[in-house]
């Protein structure tokens, strides 16, 4: 091993289109009637953070935290487009259902508005487990 690779960061910058990620997750959060305090508590920011983002100035890089917690969101939207179909996506969402988070008990919603990356990744793996897979990959009949 040279001394430049111990130099390296343990990753490279993932580029991606910040704006389009945040227009994804405003989506998203809209769909699950998400306040402004339940879409920052998830994404790990500040409710005016959120606010900036999505108003008339969004960051030209995301955080990679963010975007590590965006792809789960946007995981579970599809994993529940899915499951559910695009006509029971509405109220009540089923994310709010008794016994949709990953201990079978709580409801989904309950898991992702704990702010918690770990819960975020423990409720796409349960919503993909019940499709047979990683829902990127579910096809809607």
């Amino acid at each position: 091993m040279t001394a430049a690779s111990l130099d390296a960061p343990p990753f490279a910058p993932v580029a991606v289109d910040s704006t389009a990620v945040i227009e994804a997750l405003v989506h998203v959060f809209a769909r699950w009637q998400f306040t402004r305090h339940d879409a920052a508590r998830t994404l790990g920011i500040a409710p005016r953070t959120w606010d900036r983002w999505r108003g008339e100035s969004p960051p030209s890089t995301l955080p990679v935290d963010t975007i590590e917690r965006a792809g789960h969101l946007i995981a579970i939207d599809l994993a529940v487009g899915a499951l559910f179909g695009d006509g029971e996506r509405d109220a009540p969402h089923p994310l709010e259902r008794a016994g949709t988070g990953p201990d079978g008990v709580t409801p989904a919603v309950a898991w992702l508005r704990s702010g918690s990356t770990t819960d975020l990744y423990r409720v796409r793996v349960a919503l993909e487990a019940a499709l047979g897979g990683p829902a990127i990959l579910a096809r809607p009949s």
